[in-house]
């Protein structure tokens, strides 16, 4: 199970942190992104917590259907997929009904929730990468003046300028992503963060 929780939070950070291509949006991954993004009420994140070892349980009896599952190729056909996951457990959504929960209402749950993991998760991780990069800020500083040195070999320089563009790289990427990352509403965090402890033990998430 904790491959299998593994991949969804994975999958949904890759998709939040680096978002879609430009050419892969498409009115699937619109909708995909409206389910992840809409509010999530208290009542409907406990019903999701009590049902969801009756989820887990169908997906331990056939895990080997859900390692099939494959993550798609932007964030929105992966939501898309999952919302139809359930065809892929027979009787997932009768067992599900039983406990208190259809299918139907799962797995939107299940994505507002994981999603709002997630957003905490990048949150915490954008902290962490400003203050790296506040610090490699004279080092930056220190490998442009190398570039400008005459007595810098030129594979010497080929390598900062390798450098200098990683960083670069990361640097557009976070800001790519703070526009899809500011969608998460801040209300589902804040419940999420509520209930943290339950979560990260429901959804098998090692504390450091």
């Amino acid at each position: 199970m904790r491959k299998i929780m593994g991949l969804v939070l994975i999958s949904l950070f890759f998709f939040i942190f680096c978002g879609a291509p430009e050419e892969a949006k498409t009115k699937t991954e619109k909708t995909g992104q409206e389910v992840a993004y809409q509010t999530l009420s208290e009542g409907e994140l406990q019903n999701f917590m009590k049902v969801f070892p009756v989820f887990k349980t169908e997906v331990e009896k056939h895990e080997e259907k859900w390692a099939e599952f494959e993550a798609g190729e932007d964030f929105g056909s992966w939501m898309q997929q999952f919302a139809q996951a359930n065809k892929m457990i027979t009787g997932l959504d009768e067992k599900l009904s039983a406990a208190g929960m259809p299918w139907e209402d799962f797995w939107p749950a299940f994505a507002k929730t994981t999603t709002a993991i997630v957003a905490i998760m990048f949150d915490s991780a954008m902290v962490e990468l400003k203050a790296e990069m506040e610090e490699q800020e004279s080092e930056i500083a220190e490998l442009e003046a190398k570039l400008k040195d005459p007595n810098v070999s030129q594979q010497e320089k080929e390598m900062i300028q390798t450098s200098l563009e990683m960083m670069k790289k990361v640097q557009e990427s976070l800001e790519e992503s703070k526009e899809m990352y500011a969608d998460d509403p801040q209300v589902n965090k804040d419940l999420v963060k509520k209930h943290w402890i339950e979560l990260t033990e429901m959804y098998e998430m090692e504390e450091e």
